[in-house]
């Protein structure tokens, strides 16, 4: 032990004060030597993040607005696609439709039909909206363009009929009547004010603002011009829904092609009069639209500059408090005794090593005034979050594994309500059936069945719950029972379809749909009758000419959204050795890392190379095959099969 505790104090006080002096004399005067780089430096790192923030900006707005778009399109071709208008006789079901999609998609002002013989039936989010009282829906330019291409279009940027006048822009699909003849067209509706307040201007605040244009160059919305903000085509005196090809400027027209010819860019336009502005763009293909966002340059060095003063005043006062604090402490440490410097700190390092052991309840007490008391009181913040952290994380744990053990009993539940035991009938030589299912989660919605109606007629069923995970299983649960004791009664298979049909849709609030395919097989002849609700069409394979055709399937609609719908019975025979396989589009739809999809193709494929083995071997081979394809890619649905292959007596 060093007993000269006064010569260490005498040193420790006029090593830190010289100390303390002089590096603060030096790093200040450095700071004010080099204030005025720093200051430009400061702006020109500001300008760079703001770029690169500026090109993130209209990569991720372009993402939302096309996922946004895209669902607009979903929304109305599942519209257009399955549903079919019927002359002269009650439509509430597609009226329906149209008014609930115009109540829970917040981006659609209006949705409406308008059919061949004139008629039109709307739905707007404004109910003081009336229509020009010589407007004729067939003469308008978004079913036109829709009635010419048979295909999802979508609209210039026109003024609405009605008399608010908003500017719009309408996606719009042909919809067919029974006859396969076009019906009218169904258009949904978004104003420009939505598009550009509300889609293509959600993640830029402050930094600017954003504008969507077509590949031809029409302006599809951009925010309205005012005192405070000022748009990179402003001395250009064009409309929303004007051409930029008109502003007869070769510098700019240089900027626009350049946008409509990339993907994405970045583009810094030197203007004098106005100052230069910075336009990160970014294009999305698939809609022939680009979506820009603009920042001034001006704007941003102000804002640099204006960050860069307020930091020096506060550095400066920083510093000053620092300098004091760092005099102060240094007097303070160089007068008191070694043993009131010592002290505290020996308490410290204890207590740090017996809470470092693990006594999280232990607490350090230091009364120094000082950061060393702070530091012990951090400590003590820091045990008491860590304990109380552990106590989270064990009843966290807890409550994971309650779940999970839950789920795990659901999965076991849910596959002990299929058939799992196989071979299924040893006592029936004319045919053999084998059946997986293999979940995306722990519980999932696709199902299998089969049963013995009497000795000689075989059910059996596949079928496809929209979503996945529990509510899935639920509705799936209920879907497969209701199939079973409708078929048991001895009824055709498209009389028990309609029955669960309405029976699913009674009540229906989360609209959730099952898409089945219920087949009714007489053993004894191999004639197969069957009917289908929206399910993806089976494979026969024929083996008297080593042949595998997908089955024709009769339009039909899914199960629960459709009250009293139609369903109609087909039929086959199957010949000895013939094998018939059903699938859901988890097969189909499975995809690999780069996202493609293992598609029907593949699957009539795999079949050809299947032939001639039997339905354990096939099942075998269609599961290898898909696992072989998507690789690491995690599973994204429900994958099941259930494969019949018929003998003959």
């Amino acid at each position: 032990m060093i007993k000269n505790k006064t010569s260490i104090r005498n040193k420790i006080f006029f090593v830190l004060l010289t100390l303390s002096l002089f590096s603060s004399l030096f790093v200040g005067g450095i700071a004010l030597y080099s204030m005025k780089e720093i200051e430009q430096s400061a702006i020109d790192i500001m300008i760079d993040k703001n770029q690169n923030m500026l090109q993130v900006i209209a990569h991720k707005q372009s993402a939302i607005t096309h996922e946004i778009l895209s669902r607009t399109e979903q929304s109305i071709t599942i519209i257009a696609e399955s549903l079919i208008w019927e002359k002269g006789k009650n439509n509430d079901v597609i009226f329906r439709s149209l008014e609930s999609l115009k109540n829970h998609d917040p981006y659609i002002y209006n949705t409406y039909i308008a059919t061949t013989d004139g008629k039109f039936t709307s739905f707007s989010k404004d109910k003081a909206d009336n229509l020009d009282k010589n407007f004729n829906p067939l003469e308008r330019s978004w079913y036109q363009k829709a009635i010419n291409s048979k295909s999802l279009v979508w609209s210039d940027v026109y003024p609405d009929a009605s008399i608010s006048g908003k500017l719009m822009i309408t996606c719009s699909k042909v919809i067919y009547d029974t006859q396969g003849e076009i019906a009218g067209v169904i258009g949904f509706d978004l104003t420009t004010e939505e598009v550009s307040n509300n889609i293509i201007n959600t993640e830029i605040g402050d930094m600017g603002y954003a504008f969507l244009i077509d590949s031809y160059g029409n302006i599809i919305a951009r925010p309205e011009i005012n005192s405070s903000n000022s748009q990179w085509d402003e001395i250009f005196t064009i409309p929303i829904g004007g051409n930029l090809h008109q502003v007869k400027n070769s510098e700019f027209q240089a900027i626009l092609n350049e946008m409509i010819g990339s993907k994405v860019g970045f583009l810094e336009w030197e203007r004098k009069m106005e100052g230069n502005k910075f336009i990160a763009f970014n294009t999305f293909s698939s809609m022939n639209l680009t979506l820009g966002v603009v920042s001034s340059r001006a704007a941003i060095e102000d804002a640099a500059e204006s960050v860069f003063i307020e930091k020096i005043k506060e550095v400066s006062i920083y510093f000053i408090a620092i300098l004091i604090v760092i005099m102060f402490l240094a007097i303070i440490i160089g007068i008191n005794s070694s043993k009131i410097i010592s002290r505290p700190i020996e308490i410290l390092n204890d207590g740090v090593r017996k809470i470092g052991a693990g006594n999280l309840d232990y607490i350090i007490e230091i009364k120094t005034g000082n950061e060393l008391e702070q530091l012990a009181g951090e400590f003590n913040k820091m045990s008491n979050n860590l304990r109380q952290h552990m106590r989270d994380l064990e009843l966290t744990t807890k409550q994971k594994q309650q779940i999970e053990s839950e789920l795990n009993i659901a999965s076991r539940i849910q596959r002990d309500m299929l058939p799992m035991i196989f071979p299924a009938f040893p006592d029936n030589k004319e045919l053999d059936i084998y059946a997986s299912m293999l979940a995306a989660k722990q519980v999932g919605g696709d199902f299998y069945d089969f049963f013995l109606i009497n000795p000689d007629k075989l059910c059996f069923v596949i079928g496809d719950v929209s979503g996945k995970g529990i509510p899935a299983s639920l509705f799936m649960v209920i879907s497969k029972t209701l199939i079973k004791n409708e078929a048991m009664s001895n009824i055709s298979p498209a009389e028990v379809l309609y029955n669960v049909n309405n029976t699913l849709n009674n009540g229906n609030e989360e609209m959730m749909f099952v898409t089945v395919l219920l087949c009714m097989m007489e053993l004894s002849t191999g004639n197969i009758e069957f009917a289908n609700a929206g399910h993806n069409p089976p494979l026969l394979m024929k083996n008297n000419n080593q042949d595998v055709d997908y089955l024709h399937l009769n339009k039909s609609k899914i199960l629960g959204v459709f009250p009293d719908a139609p369903y109609t019975n087909q039929n086959i025979t199957l010949n000895p050795q013939d094998t018939l396989v059903l699938y859901t589009d988890g097969v189909t739809e499975a995809m690999d890392p780069d996202n493609n999809q293992f598609t029907e193709n593949k699957l009539h494929e795999t079949l050809l190379n299947l032939q001639g083995f039997s339905v354990e071997k096939i099942e075998e081979g269609i599961q290898h095959a898909v696992k072989g394809f998507v690789k690491d890619a995690e599973q994204s649905d429900d994958i099941t099969l259930l494969i019949v292959q018929y003998y003959g007596k």
